[in-house]
């Protein structure tokens, strides 16, 4: 088969997709005689179409993605990315020794707490069941757990509990993660209970942080969170489409890293 069409290239991509849950786009380039920039258009039209989902350097069938992987293999797509991120963020962050940082439930909010692990006297406030964890070897810094309800599918807490502790929390910056941002004028949650946190956190922080890798911006979330009005940071990568980009300029201070 030569390719030619779209439609032929679609098949093979779906085909090699079918066999492995995520493909690096080099892979895939490697059996198509296209450009870079034709494979590249092809994966933004079938990520439209909700057939697959782009990741920095990859690319994974949406039957086969986030949804279904555990929170491990989740944590392996668009590593490189969420630690440049990770980086970014923490120049944002105030440097007092004793501030108070709140910590979104998320994946990519998971790398910055990594990267504070050094960080001597820093104290955390955090619904992420998954940060706490992180925490709990390390002495360096003191982290409080804001309880809850568990969700299972992203070990964060939430509800009325949840938000009550986080509304006892004076905190000198949060970073806020998101399910997903397309069609919303701010951070997506994936829940009602998930937007009812960010919020809380947003009322009792002095800096508002987002944090969010460019899928999020091909990605619909349940309901909207946080309007970008109420970011003072977005903090993302270089795969932010163009009219996303051009819009949150003149919303909010946009941080892009390559």
């Amino acid at each position: 088969m030569r390719y030619t069409s779209f439609s032929d290239r679609k098949k093979f991509i779906l085909d090699s997709l079918a066999k492995s849950k995520v493909l690096p786009v080099s892979e895939i380039a490697a059996g198509l005689p296209v450009s870079g920039e034709t494979l590249r258009k092809d994966l933004i039209l079938m990520e439209r179409d909700g057939l697959v989902r782009r990741y920095h350097g990859s690319v994974a069938l949406v039957s086969q993605d986030a949804a279904e992987m555990s929170i491990a293999e989740r944590r392996t797509i668009y590593t490189a990315t969420k630690m440049k991120l990770a980086e970014e963020v923490y120049k944002y962050l105030p440097r007092d020794r004793n501030t108070v940082i709140g910590l979104d439930v998320g994946n990519t909010v998971w790398h910055l707490a990594k990267l504070l692990l050094d960080r001597e006297r820093c104290t955390i406030v955090t619904n992420s069941q998954e940060i706490v964890e992180l925490y709990a070897s390390q002495s360096k810094s003191e982290v409080y757990c804001t309880g809850g309800l568990l969700r299972d599918y992203d070990r964060g807490f939430y509800g009325p509990w949840t938000v009550r502790n986080i509304n006892t929390a004076s905190m000198g910056a949060v970073v806020l993660s998101s399910a997903g941002v397309k069609n919303q004028n701010g951070l997506g949650g994936v829940s009602f209970e998930d937007a009812e946190a960010k919020q809380a956190y947003i009322k009792n922080s002095a800096l508002v942080i987002a944090m969010i890798d460019s899928s999020k911006f091909s990605q619909c979330a349940m309901v909207s969170a946080v309007p970008w009005e109420d970011v003072n940071i977005l903090v993302t990568d270089g795969g932010i489409p163009d009219q996303d980009r051009e819009c949150l300029e003149r919303l909010v201070k946009l941080a892009v890293v390559d």
